[in-house]
């Protein structure tokens, strides 16, 4: 099944972008409801059906959410394995992970946590918990892409000072032989 996608009507400012949440359930009635909880915080949805199109669509990069939204139980592929592929991928960057479950045990959870999920909602899913958890991983996010930013623009810039300190150093080694010389 094709992912779905769904514009918000974006409470932020119209110079940001609201996150995209990838919804993965393999039953539409809760991903609908899921979508319709977030876009109504002002978050976009993408919403798939099947697992392993949804792991496909990210791994190719046709799809780059924000957050992960992973129903457990699902055919094909569960959660605690889909989680297992998007943490692998070395070109994914850090992307908060909810597993949403109805299991109540703590091996389910620990699984999950193993799996590098980041955390987890019963079903059904409360909308303010929903909300809260949401917003608090993207603010995670968002904070770790601004240090990869800063860290990749100090990174720059020490190798572009690296390059300006040797070449001053050659021009410096020119001008002594040249004083030496004369």
């Amino acid at each position: 099944m094709l992912g779905t996608y769904n514009k918000s009507s974006n409470n932020a400012s119209t110079s940001e972008i609201a996150p995209l949440i990838m919804i993965v359930d393999d039953r539409p009635d809760n991903a609908d409801l899921l979508a319709m909880m977030l876009e109504h915080q002002g978050y976009r949805t993408i919403k798939y059906y099947d697992s392993l199109h949804a792991r496909e669509e990210v791994e190719l990069g046709l799809v780059k959410p924000d957050f992960f939204l992973l129903d457990v139980m699902m055919p094909g592929m569960n959660g605690f394995d889909l989680t297992r592929c998007i943490r692998s991928n070395p070109r994914l960057p850090y992307i908060p992970i909810v597993l949403l479950t109805a299991m109540q045990d703590d091996k389910a959870r620990a699984t999950g946590l193993e799996a590098g999920a980041d955390d987890f909602l019963n079903k059904p899913v409360n909308r303010l918990e929903l909300a809260a958890r949401v917003r608090s991983l993207i603010r995670i996010k968002q904070t770790n892409d601004e240090l990869r930013r800063k860290t990749e623009e100090n990174r720059r810039l020490n190798d572009e000072l690296r390059f300006k300190n040797a070449q001053m150093a050659r021009e410096l080694g020119v001008i002594l032989k040249q004083s030496q010389s004369s």
